[in-house]
């Protein structure tokens, strides 16, 4: 039953991941790694691979987003690295 519970808590993580990358970056690949492992530490009774995904999925959401931030943040400071 607990392992039942830790595969699908792999999933939540992965959702929660997708989630909050898209908001809070820092939060999303803090999820999505917890996600991964996991399902990494449970492989051999969690088959499906949707947990992993997922976390996946949540962990390059959430790097992108946070490119996306910083690129939007160096155009609005008009590409002038400070010296």
């Amino acid at each position: 039953m607990e392992n039942k519970v830790q595969c699908k808590a792999a999933i939540v993580l992965g959702i929660l991941g997708i989630i909050a990358g898209l908001f809070i970056p820092i939060i999303g690949v803090g999820l999505g790694v917890a996600g991964i492992i996991v399902n990494v530490r449970k492989k051999e009774i969690c088959k499906l691979s949707a947990g992993v995904t997922l976390s996946v999925i949540g962990t390059v959401t959430s790097i992108a987003s946070w490119i996306f931030s910083a690129m939007m943040i160096y155009q609005q400071m008009g590409g002038m690295m400070p010296q």
